[in-house]
């Protein structure tokens, strides 16, 4: 590794410094805030899902009913 590597690769045999956070604590969440994050994303999910799925039937409802068009077109049910 250089030396002008800006990040230790091993632990300094110092003392910490006082005051610092070690890596190994816990990053401060805080779990209300977190479950919230949560359900936001699980809303937005649902959201997307369910738009999908209503573009999703109103396309096989179209292509449903071309189908039946070029049937009707085929078997001489149109009258024109």
């Amino acid at each position: 590794m250089p030396s002008w590597y800006p990040y230790p690769t091993s632990t300094p045999s110092t003392s910490p410094v006082h005051g610092e956070t070690p890596a190994w604590q816990s990053c401060g969440r805080i779990p209300a805030q977190e479950r919230a994050d949560f359900y936001e994303f699980l809303a937005c999910n649902v959201f997307l899902a369910a738009g999908a799925l209503g573009v999703a039937l109103v396309r096989s409802r179209a292509v449903e009913a071309r189908q039946a068009r070029r049937l009707a077109a085929r078997i001489g049910l149109v009258r024109g």
